[in-house]
């Protein structure tokens, strides 16, 4: 059995050296460089936060609407605006009908918002319509946060329902 001398650390043998200059390494990535202005018109990276956007219905309710997918990017700009509205003292509906995607940092912001909406006493409904996106529908079945949130159909029953809450 042959063998190998011992090199120190961080060293190559001459084996080594000679099985390289045979095989070399194939080149390295280059990194890329990104532009200085936003690109518009790419498909990937952080979710736009803008797609979240308050309404107000019937009575004064604030409607937070929240359309296309979001995730853990969005999920800070949503938590503010469901907490500053229910530090406002008035009932809250959610509607995520035109939402496409939502994950489980949305279901955490969501659970704090009809926590903290128990807490002054005021109404808390998500809307989750007959057109919804089905992964929406699926996350709340998985979960089984279907029982634990005060969900509609459609946007006036929410309405009401968290008008009814907060008057409790």
């Amino acid at each position: 059995m042959r063998r190998l001398p011992l090199v120190a650390f961080g060293e190559r043998s001459a084996g080594v050296e000679r099985l390289l200059r045979r095989h070399p390494a194939p080149p390295r990535p280059t990194l890329r460089t990104y532009r200085e202005e936003p690109a518009r018109d790419l498909p990937f990276g952080p979710m736009n936060t803008q797609q979240i956007v308050v309404d107000r219905a019937e009575g004064g309710v604030p409607v937070v609407v929240v359309h296309g997918e979001h995730d853990v990017y969005t999920a800070p700009s949503l938590r503010e605006q469901l907490s500053t509205l229910v530090e406002d003292g008035s009932p809250v509906v959610v509607d995520l009908t035109p939402a496409t995607f939502i994950d489980s940092s949305i279901l955490g912001v969501l659970l704090g918002g009809l926590r903290r909406a128990r807490e002054h006493e005021s109404g808390f409904a998500l809307v989750i319509g007959e057109s919804s996106e089905p992964t929406v529908r699926r996350i709340f079945e998985v979960t089984g946060l279907f029982p634990v949130f005060p969900v509609f159909a459609t946007r006036e029953e929410a309405v009401e329902a968290a008008q009814a809450n907060a008057a409790r």
